[in-house]
């Protein structure tokens, strides 16, 4: 093993010993979660927020902390909300998004006694922002508000509808502002005090998502999402740079679907970002292949970095320390670690060897060491300090010792083809105890998991995986396959990629389980969340192999899409899916593929749990079902986003769903009374 453990935390990194008390899910709840690991520039120090949910107070609050190889983690800050964390470059402390003097604003936050006092003033709205490598200005994005008397004047005159603009959340949220103004670049000198604006002509930017400075402070990277039109993929980013001395704009890349992660090369005279850029000549939708590209000065086009290995989702990369090889994050589904490349191209190697879980690496200024979060299924996220030449790793925190003593069931990462060919892979959980050829109930969740803690279903707040387990489920976290891209309109491309193909895997893992005498046929259940959601109730729609399932924040690919969300995006993604309306010769396509048009098909009684936004466009599905009397429980979770937040939400939803399966496929009711009610509606249900 390459890893270096301090004394201090040996025993604290010892999980699955005996004596093992049973998971809770104020557990899953109240874990403390590590985001924002920052190294200093010298390498010396790192900074780090974790978030953490009280089911007492029904909120998350977010901690600021600092620790070094030599000490313990010392708490500087606790505020609702903290974000985008970053060193001051001359390591005299850090800076954040957090309240100071009574207002949120970005401040300057002392690491000795955790002193805090605004870096700006504290009116400007700063969405993003980026220290020069010398510590002497700060570049950020700025935006002005909506005009003060706007809200008013659309309440007396109303509005002009445009669906470039307005959607269904301006419905439900009874806000008619068109927000913010276009989103500024501004440099602030910390010496002088003053403020110049750059970037003026950077006219087509409707957001601005990363900023990067050049090493010798001359050029800054803009990272931006255009104005979107018909060709666009649905999140297409621009890369532009703007020489400070000149202040003049030039483009770097402008195609037509996303380019990210800009990092200057040490000699500030090339710029590495991954894109999908020339890997999709045929203007394919949904492509997920991506890869490397440099940008030289004085300009010109990019050149592709050849690999030998295919990526997806490419998010970025940077320079390592000579300035000759390629480091950059991939998360492949199975575990996610930092990779090296030479900048020439070839082959990938990992920088951590092993099956660990290692992401949100941030660099120090030499490039020789970062900090990261390490974690595994059944091991609690910790920090860690990276030395990038050897491997070798230091832990610096042990933030959630409560689950040295829990029984976690081991995850087991599965890999297996459909019958077309195509592979994908999962994560199952066995009950304890569980004797060999012993079958247990099968619950198959979607989707994007890698070798993560879990507790719950990793990102997903609503599904507590490991309960599941402990419950006598068996449990498998799934993958489904890569996206296949499609011509834009050909419906059966798009249906294969995102529904077909997806089937045939999570027919094929239940047959495989079954036959290796791990899964009882009679007693397969499937949930998601959002994408997750859709694959759901395509499977329940197109499939008689579950018995039960449970579906959140989903809806997607159903004609009343369409119209309902009142976005001219989402028409855009459903003509590329459909080939167009529900009308005409199209309207076959939908009746294919979309869960609503389908309800007749279903048997597998079906929970749907939806904030109010999404919640609208979900009803389609529901309506029809209760037309037809099929099993069907819709709860709304008032002024949810997404992914559930609130800690009684997510109490409220993993209990429901638990209680749900185990009703349904163990035909078993939780005596407690306050439950009566529930289990009366759900025995209504049966026919």
């Amino acid at each position: 093993m390459r890893h270096v453990l301090l004394p201090v935390v040996l025993l604290a990194l010892v999980q699955g010993v005996a004596g093992q008390a049973d998971l809770t899910l104020r557990d899953i709840i109240e874990q403390r979660e590590p985001v924002s690991p920052r190294i200093s520039p010298d390498g010396r120090m790192v900074a780090f927020l974790v978030r953490q949910s009280s089911l007492a107070d029904n909120a998350a609050r977010t901690s600021l902390h600092l620790v070094t190889p030599d000490s313990p983690p010392r708490k500087l800050a606790e505020e609702a909300s903290i974000s985008q964390l970053e060193w001051i470059p001359d390591n005299s402390g850090v800076t954040a998004v957090l309240p100071c003097d009574g207002q949120t604003a970005l401040c300057r936050v002392s690491i000795k006694d955790g002193q805090r006092r605004p870096l700006l003033d504290p009116a400007v709205r700063v969405s993003l922002y980026a220290w020069s490598p010398d510590g002497a200005r700060v570049a950020y994005i700025t935006s002005q508000g909506p005009e003060p008397d706007e809200a008013k004047r659309a309440e007396n005159e109303g509005v002009i509808y445009d669906d470039n603009v307005f959607g269904i959340r301006n419905f439900t949220g009874r806000n008619w502002s068109r927000g913010g103004g276009k989103p500024e670049i501004r440099i602030w000198d910390q010496k002088s005090g003053s403020t110049v604006r750059v970037g003026e002509d950077l006219t087509n930017a409707t957001s601005i998502r990363r900023l990067a400075w050049s090493p010798n402070g001359q050029k800054l990277s803009v990272e931006y999402a255009p104005a979107s039109k018909p060709e666009y993929s649905m999140n297409v980013s621009h890369i532009a740079v703007i020489d400070l001395r000149t202040r003049s704009t030039r483009p770097v890349v402008e195609w037509k679907d996303a380019s990210r992660g800009a990092e200057w090369s040490p000699d500030s005279d090339s710029l590495v970002f991954a894109s999908v850029g020339d890997i999709n000549p045929l203007e394919k939708f949904y492509e997920t292949r991506s890869g490397f590209y440099v940008w030289k000065e004085p300009g010109g086009p990019p050149r592709r970095v050849e690999t030998e290995e295919v990526y997806r989702r490419l998010n970025g990369a940077r320079w390592d320390n000579t300035g000759k090889g390629l480091l950059f994050e991939l998360e492949n589904n199975s575990r996610s670690c930092l990779y090296r490349i030479p900048a020439t191209g070839g082959s990938a190697s990992a920088v951590i060897p092993g099956t660990d879980h290692f992401s949100a690496f941030h660099f120090d200024a030499s490039g020789r060491k970062a900090a990261a979060i390490r974690q595994a299924c059944t091991v609690a996220p910790v920090i860690v300090l990276v030395d990038i030449e050897s491997g070798r790793y230091t832990i610096l925190t042990d933030l959630n010792p409560a689950f040295r003593s829990i029984r976690l069931a081991e995850g087991r990462e599965l890999r297996w083809k459909n019958r077309f060919g195509h592979e994908t892979n999962g994560f199952l959980l066995l009950p304890p105890g569980r004797k060999e050829g012993q079958k247990v109930p099968l619950l198959i969740i979607t989707y994007f998991f890698s070798n993560k803690f879990t507790t719950q279903a990793q990102w997903m707040t609503s599904y507590p995986a490991q309960l599941f387990a402990a419950s006598g489920f068996g449990v498998l976290l799934m993958n489904y396959p890569s996206e296949i891209a499609w011509r834009y309109g050909d419906f059966k491309a798009a249906s294969f990629s995102q529904g077909v193909n997806p089937l045939a895997s999570m027919e094929k893992a239940v047959d495989m389980l079954v036959e290796d005498g791990t899964a009882d046929r009679e007693r397969v259940g499937i949930m998601g969340w959002s994408f997750g959601a859709w694959l759901t109730e395509y499977a329940i729609t197109h499939s008689t192999i579950f018995q039960a399932a449970s579906a959140g924040e989903g809806g997607l690919n159903n004609a009343g899409q369409y119209w309902v969300t009142g976005a001219a995006v989402m028409r855009h993604y459903l003509d590329a899916f459909f080939g167009g309306p529900p009308l005409g010769d199209t309207l076959r396509n939908y009746q294919e593929a979309c869960p609503a048009f389908n309800a007749d098909r279903i048997s597998a009684p079906l929970l749907r749990e939806y904030g109010p936004d999404v919640g609208v466009q979900s009803l389609e599905l529901f309506a029809m079902m209760r037309r037809l009397g099929k099993p069907v429980e819709q709860v709304i979770y008032p002024n949810a986003p997404h992914v559930l937040d609130r800690p009684s939400h997510r109490l409220a939803s993993m209990q429901r769903n638990l209680d749900w399966f185990r009703f349904w496929l163990q035909q078993y009711e939780d005596p407690d009374p306050a439950k009566a009610a529930q289990y009366a509606r759900w025995r209504a249900l049966r026919h």
